[in-house]
């Protein structure tokens, strides 16, 4: 296994652990929406899509994560508003100034 493979491992436990310890609120129940979000900055090859993928299915909503040619990330997400606020309330808390994936475009 090489030095890449096992920062990559490293990488993803951290997320997987950061995601997986979240305490979630109990939602109150609204009617279901679909966002569309754009995430600016550093967001490719740190693990971001691993960790939208594990908030996302922890939430109980649905979409896609896609790379964009310019190195941001198209998130598409559909659920309840309350959850998907939740959402983007804990990416913005996972900021980081080295990551910078603060800036969300819906």
């Amino acid at each position: 296994m090489t030095l890449k493979d096992l920062l990559i491992r490293a990488r993803d436990r951290y997320v997987y652990n950061q995601v997986m310890n979240v305490q979630l609120p109990d939602f109150p129940g609204n009617a279901p929406v679909r966002y569309r979000m754009r995430f600016e900055g550093r967001v490719q090859n740190v693990g971001f899509r691993y960790e939208t993928e594990l908030l996302a299915n922890r939430l109980g909503l649905t979409g896609f994560c896609k790379n964009l040619e310019n190195g941001d990330v198209l998130v598409g997400l559909q659920g309840l508003r309350s959850k998907i606020d939740f959402y983007i309330n804990f990416m913005k808390l996972c900021d980081d100034p080295l990551n910078q994936r603060l800036s969300v475009n819906l």
